[in-house]
Parts: C-alpha cells; structure tokens; sequence
C-alpha cells in the first residue's frame, strides 16, 4: 500500500514523464512540486517553446546557410574550366573530376553526418561540417590539391541539406510546420542561384580563386552566426522517453492506438557498448531504415527524380539562354524561383488554411492522417512532367522565348507543391529519424544530378535540350504524369505504416 503522506505524481505529457524518470532513485523521493518545477523548465527548454521570432530566424539561418556551403560551392567553379586548365595543363579528365567531385563527395556525406546528429545534436554536426576546405581550395598549388579540397568541402558541407528540414521539424508545431517547409522545398527545385552567380563573377573576372575566397568569407559568416546564436533543437535523450529497456516501441499516452503520436527511434546506442560499436551502431541506422520501410524507398526515389528532373531542367535552361538580351537572361534564369515562390504563396495562405487545417482541425486533438496531404501532389505531378514537354518543345529560336518561361514558372509552382507536400508527408510519419531519412532523399538526389553532370557534355552535344527535356518528362516525369506514386502512397500508406514499428 503506498504512503498516505506520499503525494501522488501524475504524468501528464512527456516533460513530466521526463521529469519522473530523470529523478527515479531507490531511495529519494520526488514531491509533486519538486516535479511541477522540474517539468517547466523543461517546457521552457523545448525547441517549440522558443520565442516566434528567434524560430523564425534559426528557419531563415538553416536555409541560408545551404547557399554557400551547398548550392554555390558546387556551381561556380564550372565557369571558370577553362582557367583551371590553363593554369595547371590538365587534361579534361582531371578537369572534369576537379569539377563534378564536389557533388561526388556529397552524395556520401549524408549517410555519414545524419545518424551522427540524432546521437550527439544538430549543434555540433553543423559547427563541424561548416568547413573551412573551400579557403584551402583558393590557395591549391595544384590540381590534385584542389580535387582532395573539393572533395572534403562536398563531404563535409553535404551535411547542411538534409539537417536543415530536421531541426524545421523541431522547433514548429505540426500546424506549422507545412508552411515553413516551403523555403526549404524552394532551395530543392530552384537551384539557379549558384549558376546565375558564377557567371555573374565569371563576366566580372573575379577569377576561381577570387570566387573560393568569396565563398570562404560567406560560409565564415554563417559559422560565426551558428556559433552564436543557433541553440540545440535534438536532444538525444528525450528519444529515450519512448524507448523501454528492453527496445519495444511504446507510446507515453497508448501503446495499443495505432494513429496516436507515436513514433520511436532505431534504437539508442547504450554507453555499455565500446566506442567503435556504438559507432558503427549508429552509422547502420541509415541502412537499417531503408531496408525495413517501404514507404521510404518510394517517397525518397520519387523526391530524387522530381529534385533531379528540376535540376536537369534548370542546366538546359541555362544553357538555352545564352546569347539572349540581359533582360531575357535575368527574366529566365529567375522564372523557375519565381514560380517556386508563386507556389509557396498560394499552398502558405490559400490551400492549406482552406484544405488541410479544417481536416486537422475536425479530428482535434488527435492527429490528422499523414495520406491527408497527399492530395496536393496527385494534382499537380502531372503540371510538372507537362512542363518539361512544353519547355522541351518550345525552346526553340523560331518560338517566341515567352512561352518557354511561361512554361519554366509552371514548372517551379508545380514542383514546389509536389516537393512541399512529399517533405512533410516523410517528416510526418518518420518524426524520430527526420535527418536519417532526409539523408536518404539527398543522397539519391544527388546521385541522380551527378551522373547526369558528368555526362552533360556528352548527353547535350547528341541530344540536344529539346531531346534531354523530351526524355525527362517521359521517363523521369512518368511517375508523375500517370500519378502513380503520390496516388499510390495515397491508397496503400495507411496499410504500410501499420506494418511498420518505426512510424507513425
């Protein structure tokens, strides 16, 4: 029988569970107040409970930071080939490799720099992958320098993509959260910022060092903004609440109902394991995941050839412009953002306050189901492989060039919905491993845009754009024409995650 004297503790949501746990000792006993004060500092501490404006500002800094260790680092340096080649008298092998190993080394990274930042925090992974290789880059001597620095860059920066949607699904609430993604799915399908600003420097003739050392002092900014101002979001033991001893995924409200929020990591690496198996314990997090979720393998290769499709597109389109009026170019080179942008606008204050909140909030206070959002991306994956045809077959000198940038706005709004609704749709049901499976979308992704950049010369000087767009919109754009993934996702998710023990 329990100690009358002895109040009772009631846990109410997970802080106090926490709370209760934290301070569970064979012989002290925790009082009711004790535990009250105990939990809202807690709550205090919570990512969510952060003040509007600082969570606005660390959603701004995680995007911006993408810019320089990402987008430009892996565009720029192409402008300036053939400066490369007649500084060093390389041939166009190692001039090629000195340009495409960037985004070699960055289809690697992720599987590498994910489950590190859900063991030790989002915090130290950025602080240590915000690296200084493109400084020692600028100061290559030679070629084989410049590959080795490159390669790290792209290694170590790979990181910043995929943890930058995992700490957007910290600090907001589900309700949010969907609207803030948006900036984030802009950065995917828009990639154009890095091929307008190196041949911006190009013209200026900054030259490749010069353009490195710019490079270098952006991404030195973003490190001393991180630095200072970017708290931690992951905290590595709060994963632990919904683990029990024995690994069981459990629910802190109801283990037994299925569509409550309940979700568990892959299983912690304990201390009693040695260092180099909890290092690897927590390296096999990410093929572990892959092989046991099918709901994974589709959304992130159906993510991979949308993100690659925009890309591909994006270079093509680049390359058509090229003896336009300035005008022309900078109207073009913007048309894909801005329809990106377009579509951020009418999904933020149109569609999802009109189509998903009431459904969130008529199953109030459980959880909307995650098919919910799918609806968006049914309708507009056949705009986008469209697009590509319309694109591909109107860039040409005898069409007038406002039907092909027509076509490229259409393009970014129909891939900005396809993209934001995909994001949130994983993010919703993988909350516990939101930077893992992040990892996996990049590194397809990438993997994709890579080979493709290899072989663009190749590819472009025997097909040509329309042919490249043509082929793109119907093999890569397939799946989207014929809505077979988002619809099929749609039908059979339920029947999937219930299958599953790591998601919701």
């Amino acid at each position: 029988m329990a100690d009358p004297e002895t109040p009772t503790l009631e846990v109410k949501d997970e802080a106090d569970a926490f709370i209760v746990q934290q301070t569970r000792s064979p012989d002290p006993v925790a009082t009711a107040s004790e535990v009250e004060a105990s939990a809202n500092k807690f709550r205090r501490d919570e990512p969510q409970q952060w003040s509007t404006w600082y969570r606005r500002y660390i959603s701004a800094l995680v995007c911006i930071i993408l810019i320089p260790t990402v987008n430009l680092t892996s565009d720029t340096l192409s402008f300036f080939a053939q400066d490369l080649a007649q500084e060093f008298s390389i041939n166009s092998t190692l001039l090629n490799l000195t340009i495409t190993n960037f985004s070699i080394c960055f289809c690697l990274g992720p599987l590498l720099w994910c489950p590190l930042s859900e063991h030790y925090g989002r915090r130290p992974v950025y602080l240590l992958c915000l690296d200084g290789f493109t400084v020692c880059a600028a100061v290559s001597p030679n070629a084989a320098s410049i590959v080795i620095f490159r390669s790290l860059a792209g290694l170590f920066g790979s990181a910043c993509l995929p943890l930058a949607p995992a700490v957007l699904s910290e600090i907001w609430e589900v309700e949010i959260r969907e609207r803030e993604m948006g900036i984030y799915a802009l950065y995917i399908i828009a990639p154009s910022s890095g091929v307008m600003f190196g041949s911006f420097l190009a013209q200026k003739g900054l030259g490749w060092r010069g353009t490195c050392w710019l490079l270098s002092m952006i991404t030195g900014l973003c490190t001393v903004l991180v630095v200072l101002t970017l708290r931690e979001s992951y905290r590595p033991q709060r994963a632990a609440v919904d683990e029990p001893e024995d690994g069981t995924p459990i629910s802190l409200k109801n283990a037994a109902d299925s569509e409550q929020h309940t979700y568990s990591s892959l299983g912690p690496a304990t201390p009693a394991m040695a260092a180099p198996a909890r290092f690897w314990h927590v390296i096999a997090q990410p093929y572990l995941l892959l092989f046991h979720e099918p709901i994974l393998v589709i959304s992130s290769m159906y993510l991979a050839i949308i993100g690659a499709s925009a890309s591909i597109f994006v270079r093509a389109w680049a390359m058509t412009l090229v003896g336009h009026v300035p005008v022309v170019q900078l109207l073009g080179g913007m048309a894909t953002s801005i329809g990106g942008l377009a579509g951020v606008i009418i999904h933020n204050w149109i569609i999802y306050p009109r189509f998903y909140l009431p459904k969130a909030a008529a199953v109030a206070p459980e959880r909307v189901q995650p098919e919910v959002r799918l609806t968006l991306a049914i309708w507009a994956a056949p705009l986008f492989a469209g697009c590509l045809f319309w694109c591909g077959w109107t860039l040409s000198p005898d069409i007038n060039v406002v039907a092909p940038i027509i076509g490229s706005s259409l393009l970014g709004l129909s891939a900005m919905w396809v993209m934001q609704t995909m994001y949130n749709y994983i993010i919703d049901i993988y909350e516990g491993t939101v930077a893992t499976v992040m990892a996996w979308c990049t590194v397809l992704m990438y993997t994709f845009i890579t080979i493709f950049t290899v072989h663009s010369a190749e590819v472009f000087g025997t097909l040509g754009v329309r042919w490249i767009l043509t082929l793109v919109g119907s093999g890569g754009g397939m799946h989207a024409y014929h809505e077979l993934i988002p619809r099929g996702v749609d039908r059979y998710g339920p029947f999937l995650r219930a299958k599953s023990g790591r998601i919701r």
